[in-house]
């Protein structure tokens, strides 16, 4: 298991076809998304500012023809954080 951090980033950048993702927490501590997390929880904007440069690597990444999908497993009812990461999701379409 790779833990989170640049090693597991470094992921998917380096993928040739499709990269997979399994989740199965209902939530994950991230640093980078913490602001957001609480913002969205406090019912304020939420800055996605933090999430430009997944967006950036993901839309070269599937310019270039590479994949990524994901299963995420959760709980109902639905957490903050699984709301929020609709959320966060909608924002690459």
């Amino acid at each position: 298991m790779i833990e989170p951090g640049p090693e597991f980033g470094q992921l998917f950048r380096m993928f040739e076809h499709t990269a997979f993702r399994l989740e199965t927490r209902d939530q994950y501590k991230s640093a980078n998304e913490a602001e957001a997390l609480r913002q969205f929880t406090a019912g304020e904007p939420v800055d996605m500012s933090w999430f430009q440069n997944w967006l950036t690597m993901i839309g070269q990444a599937t310019a270039a023809g590479r994949r990524f999908a994901r299963v995420r497993v959760v709980s109902l009812p639905l957490t903050n954080y699984s709301r929020f990461g609709a959320l966060t999701k909608s924002q690459q379409l």
